[in-house]
């Protein structure tokens, strides 16, 4: 179609791949913003920290996209994989440290009073963009696995945090709107239970790409003609890479 109408965006969205992968991070990352923006509205509004922390994990999280952005933007994807491996490392260790903030906002709304749920309609709002982002992160964590760019997994990992996250707020938030009021032992279980889980995921999956990316960089420092490939193995002359992501 765009071939035929001749007009040179249309016809470079489809046929330029980087430019589609960028265009989709700076989209991703607006709406993340918003999204952000809105949960701090409603922290202050209803002096909440479950909101002013989600508010600020969320920015967080952006703020992580950022420097991958603005890397892409003027190297591309897999020219520099030692760049881009040291960029994969410092994503992993601040994923591992957030995780810890969360442990102490999930323990506040298990032992203190505070708002939890949206106000109104906003739950099906939130609900929709926990949908959306979800299914994104899911096929962009298969489609980065393909890449030979640990930028793009990086981007991948944190899409998919963004998503668990989400995924985690909607939940206490349907608790919150729909249990019923003789359930207080459920509600507790279930905050405690799946934040409990996404903590650790969230600090796993950071640590996981920390160590990956360090024995990556010890590689290639050591053969500079090694170029590890998505599968996990090193392209190594004489070797066999010992490393799996």
């Amino acid at each position: 179609m765009a071939a035929r109408i001749g007009n040179p965006y249309l016809r470079r969205l489809r046929d330029d791949a980087p430019f589609r992968t960028r265009l989709t991070l700076y989209g991703v990352l607006t709406v993340n913003l918003a999204y952000a923006a809105w949960n701090a509205v409603l922290g202050v509004y209803w002096h909440s920290p479950w909101f002013g922390t989600l508010a600020a994990y969320y920015i967080l999280l952006s703020a992580m996209r950022l420097p991958l952005a603005r890397y892409v933007r003027a190297h591309g994807f897999g020219r520099d994989p030692a760049a881009e491996y040291r960029r994969y490392r410092l994503c992993g260790v601040m994923l591992a440290v957030l995780g810890l903030p969360l442990v102490g906002v999930i323990v506040l709304a298990l032992h203190y009073e505070m708002r939890l749920e949206y106000p109104g309609t906003m739950i099906y709002a939130a609900a929709a963009y926990t949908f959306c982002i979800t299914v994104l992160a899911i096929v962009n964590e298969v489609k980065y696995r393909r890449s030979d760019s640990p930028a793009l997994w990086a981007l991948g990992h944190v899409s998919l945090a963004t998503a668990l996250v989400s995924m985690l707020s909607l939940e206490v938030a349907m608790i919150e709107r729909f249990g019923e009021g003789d359930q207080e032992g459920f509600r507790l279980t279930m905050i405690a239970v799946s934040g409990g889980a996404l903590c650790l995921c969230v600090t796993v999956l950071g640590i996981h790409m920390a160590a990956l990316a360090t024995r990556r960089l010890l590689t290639i420092a050591q053969q500079p003609g090694a170029i590890p490939d998505a599968t996990g193995h090193d392209d190594v002359a004489g070797g066999v890479g010992v490393c799996e992501r």
